[in-house]
């Protein structure tokens, strides 16, 4: 089961090589194109009391419709998820619901009292230019969306549009205006953020006029390197002086352009890329497409080949064979980009994707050590849940597909 699973993912991969300076693919699609219909099993769930932890700035996570099942063993250091995703179609329709009226992360997220975002999706340019141009898809897009958030007890939408066309900017900031409307007359308290890309290629998210109906604008900070670069190199750096764009860059266009830092949240990957490459150091051309890994799992191979820091991107790295260099996150490389987001007065920091971590106890030391106010009650393992399974081989090896 695994080796055709491993095929797959390495036939799909290479499907989605492009060449260097064209736009890329997002990584929620392309990780989406990749995980389909596969439902991730995780290992032990640990719980722990849900009245503690204050959070001094926002933290926000994506629940892809593959982690599905995933249990957050800290629910207290959420402020709220995303469930990505409800597929919209040209006349703003719900095409592909991917499990929303049914996934059991939702019910999670709200029996402890986490608030859930509806995702909803599109990546189709074609599309997105028609949703957001034409009034009744536009009606149509909306309120479909809110009914399905409300029926699942949900609070807010986020828009995950990759990406409309260079002359559609203003329609989208119609678009957004239009949801706002309809969300405020539902009542206060409905969220709505939208995702940009870290570098806005089309110049068509204008983050000054999106900033008046957003609660929240979510830099997708991920992607710089991705499946088909052509030289090896950090998903996420974070103020690299050899690379043309990064974090640093990234948070101060959007923050300077809608001079509205503090709706800005961070998004970080909790993954990284393994590329088969020319050589073993940063930078080396690669020769085939970069096989995405989970945050979990990239910790596990480090700790085998020997971890390596690249101090220009904050990032670390390891490289084996003749030659892999795989890049990735781990707790110390998120750590200094939360705290970069604290000193740049942003809303918060997010992560693409609740579930990659698999429970990784630094994973969530280090965001109980950024954003914990006040003091937090020690973790609780509830072997005494009749529905509690306590699988260590997958807790320590990272998530496998269910067969």
């Amino acid at each position: 089961m695994k080796l055709r699973y491993l095929i797959l993912l390495i036939i799909i991969l290479a499907s989605l090589r492009v060449n260097f300076g064209e736009e890329i693919y997002s990584v929620h699609r392309e990780q989406e194109m990749m995980f389909g219909d596969t439902v991730f099993a995780h290992g032990a769930t640990i719980r722990i009391p849900k009245e503690i932890t204050a959070l001094s700035h926002i933290v926000y996570g994506f629940v892809p419709y593959w982690e599905r099942s995933y249990n957050c063993p800290r629910w207290d250091l959420i402020s709220r998820i995303a469930y990505f995703n409800c597929t919209i179609g040209s006349d703003g329709s719900i095409i592909n619901s991917h499990y929303w009226y049914s996934a059991s992360v939702v019910d999670s997220a709200l029996a402890n009292g986490v608030p859930v975002d509806l995702c909803i999706a599109v990546f189709d340019d074609a599309t997105i230019n028609t949703i957001i141009s034409n009034p009744t898809s536009r009606a149509n897009c909306i309120t479909n969306s809110i009914s399905a958030m409300l029926s699942r007890g949900g609070t807010g939408i986020n828009v995950d549009f990759e990406h409309p066309s260079s002359s559609y900017g203003d329609e989208l900031v119609t678009f957004m205006a239009e949801f706002r409307e309809s969300l405020d007359a539902r009542g206060s308290g409905y969220w709505l953020s939208i995702c940009l890309p870290s570098v806005d290629w089309r110049d068509n998210y204008f983050t000054d006029q999106l900033k008046f109906y957003c609660d929240a604008m979510f830099i997708m900070g991920y992607g710089y390197h991705w499946s088909g670069s052509p030289y090896t190199g950090s998903v996420d750096p974070l103020d690299d002086p050899s690379e043309s764009y990064d974090l640093v860059y990234s948070v101060e266009h959007f923050s300077a352009q809608s001079g509205a830092p503090e709706k800005i949240i961070l998004g970080l990957p909790a993954y990284g890329y393994d590329w088969p490459c020319d050589g073993p150091d940063k930078g080396a051309a690669t020769t085939g497409s970069g096989s995405a890994i989970f945050y979990i799992n990239a910790i596990s191979n480090a700790e085998s080949y020997g971890r390596l820091w690249d101090t220009e991107s904050s990032s670390p790295w390891y490289r084996y064979n003749s030659w892999n260099q795989c890049w990735y996150s781990d707790s110390t490389s998120l750590a200094l980009r939360y705290q970069y987001a604290k000193d740049s007065g942003l809303m918060g920091i997010g992560w693409w994707a609740l579930g990659y971590d698999d429970g990784d106890p630094a994973f969530w030391g280090a965001v109980e050590q950024e954003f914990a106010m006040g003091d937090t009650v020690g973790i609780i393992v509830d072997d005494g849940d009749s529905g509690f399974n306590c699988n260590w081989d997958n807790w320590d090896t990272g998530a496998y597909p269910e067969s």
